[in-house]
């Protein structure tokens, strides 16, 4: 490979969190989960503006916006700009 081929490669990679609260945990557990993944992937998207994230399962986001409504608004922003990116479309993950 040249130099210049090596200057024109471009390498995408998306971060994503896939997370089965019910599968060991109780509901309690598996929300702490779903809120400790979400807080450091907020916190990772504010470290590195290039970065983008995405999670699936509607329930994760209810839970957060039930139970932290200032990550869940925090979120919001983040997809408004297209860094953070709603995948799937199931309630929980298969």
């Amino acid at each position: 490979m040249t130099s210049d081929e090596r200057e024109a490669a471009r390498l995408h990679m998306v971060a994503n969190a896939h997370i089965d609260p019910m599968w060991i945990w109780d509901w309690g557990e598996g929300m702490h989960e779903v809120l400790q993944t979400f807080r450091s992937a907020v916190d990772r998207l504010d470290e590195d503006p290039d970065l983008v994230f995405t999670a699936s399962s509607a329930s994760y986001y209810e839970w957060v916006e039930r139970v932290s409504p200032r990550l869940f608004s925090r979120i919001r922003e983040l997809v408004e700009q297209r860094r953070w990116i709603i995948t799937g479309g199931q309630w929980v993950e298969p």
